[in-house]
């Protein structure tokens, strides 16, 4: 089994489970890495910004995956229409309302002896949830928001990627996101508008911003972050308005930003000079990572 080992990459855990199925060795990390997760910005379809675990479309999966043999089929779909779906796919990914408050995604691998539905649980291996879920069909259905994406594995031919596109787009969101960042700070605002702002603003740079940091080993911005996240919820605790300018230290906000970005130019440069180096390619013998 294959275990989450940086936060809210139950997504990318649930890939490596599904490699792990098809006889591929693979880690959460590994996988983040191999499709430049750090460097990926996007908008979501509520005009919010999205980072790092928050970036787990098929497509951006297929970075790692196409040069290895694999593509992440996905399929939208009804609650009702969901068990079928992943009778037909197991193993399959699916998120699952596991409470109020946390949707997580898991491995479906069949039905039990009493048509119960099974399911991996994609976990830290020092979690102290179980490994594996059983859920009657009723109480599946219960725990899917509607429309449900279902991901399974499908085998192809092997084909070079390109992560320069996606590099060159995230790059003008990064941009955007940052201006938005400065025009917040800058201004007062009450409490309610704090928690509004906290995960379509400010999760992407101050929570999987300091993940991602973490999976490319600079320290150094992995603590600037974790400095202006530690402000932004005192912030949040204090339950209180905040004048302008009063949220965050803006010039290590700035600077921070500015060290994220030269990252996305650095890696973008050393995508420029050549097909060899703008492709991941496809020479992977089949034994391993």
């Amino acid at each position: 089994m294959k275990y989450m080992t940086f936060p809210s990459s139950c997504a990318f855990a649930g890939v490596a489970n599904l490699l792990a199925s098809a006889g591929v060795d693979a880690s959460d990390r590994e996988i983040a890495l191999g499709m430049g997760l750090p460097y990926l910005f996007a908008k979501s379809e509520q005009g919010g910004y999205l980072s790092g675990p928050m970036m787990q479309t098929g497509e951006l999966f297929d970075l790692f995956l196409r040069p290895r043999g694999f593509h992440l089929a996905e399929q939208r779909a009804t609650p009702s229409a969901v068990p079928d779906l992943l009778a037909r796919h197991a193993p399959a990914m699916v998120g699952l309302r596991l409470d109020a408050d946390r949707k997580h995604a898991v491995i479906y691998t069949g039905r039990d002896g009493d048509g119960r539905c099974c399911f991996l649980n994609n976990k830290r291996e020092d979690a102290p949830d179980c490994d594996r879920f059983l859920f009657a069909e009723e109480e599946l259905l219960a725990r899917l928001d509607a429309p449900v994406t279902v991901g399974w594995l499908e085998t192809v031919p092997c084909a070079s990627v390109s992560l320069l596109p996606y590099l060159t787009g995230s790059m003008q969101v990064f941009q955007e996101m940052r201006g938005e960042l400065l025009v917040f700070c800058g201004a007062a605002h009450t409490w309610a508008e704090l928690r509004q702002a906290r995960d379509p603003l400010f999760r992407p740079l101050l929570l999987d911003g300091v993940s991602m940091a973490n999976l490319l080993g600079e320290s150094a911005l992995e603590e600037s972050l974790r400095e202006l996240q530690s402000a932004f919820l005192a912030a949040l605790r204090r339950g209180q308005a905040v004048a302008a300018g009063e949220l965050l230290p803006v010039p290590k906000l700035e600077e921070a930003m500015e060290a994220y970005f030269r990252l996305l130019v650095e890696k973008q440069e050393s995508l420029r000079p050549g097909m060899e180096n703008q492709t991941i390619k496809s020479e992977w013998n089949g034994s391993s990572l």
